[in-house]
C-alpha cells in the first residue's frame, strides 16, 4: 500500500459532535465566553420601555354622504389601513412633536412609534418606545392626541365644504324659483321641482351636520398609554446568556468541525498502526499524579502496559537495537524507553538504554550523574571507551539496566551522530546486550533519529493520542527513505481504564539490593541469588492470578536459596560453556 493510498483511506474527518468533544476545552471556553459577553451586554444595554395606547375607530358604514365610506368588510379594512398610515404620517408625527414640546424630532418619533390596526379593523394600537416609562407614555399619548386633532380638523373641513356646496345650490334654486314666480304665467311643475330640490338640499345639510357630530374626531374611545413592565437585570442577563450560549455553541461547532477536518488526529492505537503500517505493540493509559513521579525510576517498576509491549516486541522483532522515536514533542518517548526497558529487564533480558538526544538529554536527566561524566557524545568523538560510558542501575523485580548517558556536548549533534566511531560503539553495544533501546529526539523537529538508522535494527514508534495524522505520514515516509523498518507502535496518553492491573500496579516493587558485578562493558557477569529459579519477582496480571496468589508467588521467589556459580566465576557470554547464553543465541526473556 502506498502512502497516498493510506492517506486516502484515512481521509475521513469526525462529525460535528465528535469534533466538539475532541476540542471540548475550546468549545467550553467559546460557549462560556459567549454567555458571559451576552449576559453583560444584556445587563448594560437595557431594552427601551414600551408604552401602548389604544383608539377605537368610528365606524364609517353609515357615513357615505360624509366620507364616502362603504359598508362592506373590505371597505372597512381599507379604511383602517388608511388611518394606520395616516397616524404614522408626517402630519400626525409633526403635530405630536409640537404637542410634546421637548425637542423630540419627527425622525425620532418615526423610529420609536409604531401604529397597527387590529384584525377587526376597529382599533388602532399605538406603541411607543422611550428611555423611561414616562417618556414612552408621553410619546404614545401625543400621537393619539395629534391623530384626534387632525382627524377632527379634517372632518370639520369636509363638513364646511359640504355645507358650502349646499348653500351654493340653495342660492341657485332660490334664484330660479324667484324668476319663475315673476313671470305672468306660473309654471306650477317647475315651481314644485325647484321646491323639492331645495328641500333635498336642506335635508342634506342637516344630515351632514348630524354625521359630523357623530364622527367627531374619528374615535369612539381612547385608552391612555400604559407602560409595559421592563425585564429586570437578572431576567435580561438570563435571556441574553441563553442566546449567547446558542451562538457560542454554533461558533464552537463550526470552528471545531473545520479544525478537526483540517487537522486529523489519532484517537487510538489501531489508527496509529494503520497510519504507520506497523503492528500495534500496546496502549499506555494516562496515569495519575501518584504514579507519574515514579515512572522515571526503573526501581519503581513499569506500568503494566509496558509488560504487554515487551511481550509484543519479543514476538514480532526479537533482539536488536531499536530507536524509540516519535513525530512530535511530549509524546512519551523517554518514559516509554525506561518503562519498556524495565519490563524487559524484569523478565531476565539484558537491556541497555542509550540517550540519543544530544540536544536535551531527557533520558540522562532521569539518572543523576557526576559532572563531566562521559557518554554518547564522547563515544561519537572517540574520546572514551564503551566500558567507561556504561553504568548499571538497579531495576524493579531484580532486574538491571545498563545506561549510556548523553555525555558532555562536544559539537553539533547531527554531525556527531553520523560518525563512524559511534556506529561501531552501537554495534558493539548491540552485540553485548539482548536489547538496546535508544531514546531519540522528536523526528519532526530534527533529523537526528535518522542519523542513527545505520546501526539500528528498527524503530519503535511512540505516538501520543490526539497526535495529528500529517506528522505520522511524514514519519512513515522518512523511515521508508532511510530503510528503517518500524517494528511496532506504542500509543500513549490513552484514557484511564479500570482493569485487573490495578491490584498489582499498586504493589511495592522488589528492587535488587546490590547490582550484580559487571565486566568491562558493564554487563552483568552472573545471576543474582535465585535469579535462575525465579526471575519474575512479581507475577504479572496477565497470568490471571489474584493479588493474594501473586503475593504468595513473590514470597516463594524471594525465599529461593542462592544457587549456581559465583558472579565472579561466570564471564559474559559463556554461561555453562555450551554457548546457549551468547548474545546471538539468547532470545528475549518475557513474562508469561
Amino acid at each position: 500500500m502506498q502512502d497516498s493510498d493510506l492517506a486516502a483511506e484515512y481521509d475521513t474527518g469526525p462529525g460535528p459532535l465528535s469534533s466538539l468533544w475532541r476540542h471540548r476545552a475550546f468549545s467550553a471556553f467559546m460557549v462560556l465566553a459567549s454567555v458571559l459577553v451576552a449576559a453583560v451586554v444584556g445587563v448594560v444595554n437595557a431594552p427601551p420601555t414600551k408604552a401602548v395606547a389604544r383608539m377605537g375607530l368610528a365606524n364609517p358604514r353609515s357615513l357615505a354622504l360624509f366620507l364616502g365610506g362603504g359598508s362592506s368588510g373590505a371597505d372597512l379594512g381599507r379604511y383602517a389601513d388608511g388611518q394606520e398610515r395616516f397616524a404614522e404620517g408626517t402630519d400626525v408625527l409633526g403635530e405630536a412633536a409640537n404637542e410634546l414640546g421637548d425637542g423630540t424630532s419627527v425622525r425620532t418619533l418615526r423610529a420609536n412609534v409604531n401604529v397597527t390596526a387590529s384584525a377587526s379593523a376597529d382599533i388602532l394600537v399605538v406603541t411607543a418606545d422611550g428611555d423611561t416609562p414616562r417618556q414612552a407614555m408621553r410619546r404614545a399619548d401625543a400621537v393619539v392626541t395629534a391623530y384626534q386633532s387632525l382627524t377632527l380638523r379634517a372632518a370639520n373641513d369636509a363638513v364646511n365644504r359640504a355645507l358650502g356646496a349646499v348653500s351654493v345650490a340653495r342660492a341657485q334654486l332660490n334664484k330660479e324659483l324667484a324668476g319663475i314666480r315673476t313671470n305672468n304665467a306660473v309654471d306650477t311643475a317647475a315651481v314644485q321641482a325647484a321646491t323639492a330640490a331645495l328641500g333635498s338640499l336642506q335635508q342634506k345639510a342637516a344630515q351632514t351636520q348630524t354625521e359630523a357630530a357623530l364622527f367627531g374626531s374619528g374615535t369612539t374611545f381612547i385608552d391612555p398609554a400604559t407602560a409595559q413592565p421592563r425585564p429586570g437585570k437578572v431576567a435580561r442577563a438570563a435571556r441574553a446568556g441563553m442566546l449567547g450560549a446558542l451562538v457560542g455553541l454554533l461558533i464552537a461547532g463550526a470552528a471545531s468541525w473545520t479544525w478537526a477536518g483540517r487537522r486529523r488526529e489519532v484517537e487510538d492505537g489501531a489508527e496509529a498502526a494503520q497510519l504507520l503500517q506497523a503492528p500495534l505493540l500496546g496502549e499506555i493509559p494516562t496515569v495519575d499524579a501518584r504514579r507519574r513521579a515514579g515512572l522515571a525510576d526503573p526501581a519503581h517498576g513499569a506500568l503494566p502496559g509496558y509488560y504487554a509491549v515487551a511481550d509484543a516486541l519479543a514476538a514480532t522483532a526479537g533482539n536488536g537495537l531499536y530507536l524509540v522515536a516519535g513525530s512530535g514533542r511530549r509524546d512519551g518517548r523517554t518514559v516509554t524507553t525506561i518503562g519498556l526497558a524495565t519490563a524487559l529487564a524484569a523478565g531476565g533480558t539484558r537491556v541497555a538504554i542509550v540517550d540519543g538526544d544530544l540536544r536535551t538529554g531527557q533520558l540522562t536527566s532521569r539518572f543523576p550523574t557526576e559532572p563531566g561524566a562521559t557518554g554518547l557524545a564522547q563515544l561519537a568523538a572517540a574520546t572514551t571507551t564503551l566500558a567507561a560510558a556504561i553504568r548499571t542501575v538497579p531495576a524493579a523485580e531484580g532486574g538491571e539496566l545498563a545506561v549510556v548517558g548523553r555525555g558532555r556536548a562536544v559539537g553539533e549533534p547531527a554531525g556527531l551522530l553520523r560518525r563512524r566511531a559511534l556506529t561501531d560503539a552501537l554495534d558493539q553495544l548491540r552485540d553485548t546486550f539482548d536489547v538496546v533501546l535508544v531514546d531519540t529526539p522528536a523526528a519532526g523537529a530534527t533529523v537526528d533519529v535518522f542519523a542513527l538508522a545505520t546501526a539500528a535494527t528498527g524503530m519503535v514508534a511512540v505516538v501520543r493520542r490526539r497526535t495529528p495524522a500529517r506528522p505520522l505520514h511524514r514519519l512513515r515516509t522518512q523511515t521508508a527513505a532511510a530503510d528503517l523498518p518500524i517494528v511496532g507502535v506504542v500509543i500513549t496518553r490513552m484514557a484511564k481504564e479500570r482493569s485487573t492491573y490495578r491490584a498489582l500496579d499498586d504493589r511495592e516493587p522488589i528492587v535488587a539490593e546490590t547490582p550484580r558485578p559487571a565486566d568491562g562493558f558493564g554487563t552483568p557477569t552472573g545471576p543474582k541469588a535465585g535469579a535462575e529459579q525465579a526471575p519474575n519477582r512479581t507475577v504479572p496480571a496477565e497470568a490471571g492470578l489474584t493479588e493474594a496468589e501473586a503475593d504468595t508467588a513473590a514470597t516463594a521467589a524471594t525465599a529461593t536459596p542462592e544457587a549456581g556459580p559465583t558472579a565472579e566465576a561466570e564471564p559474559v557470554g559463556t554461561g555453562n560453556g555450551t554457548g546457549a547464553d551468547t548474545p546471538a543465541a539468547r532470545p528475549i526473556a518475557t513474562r508469561h
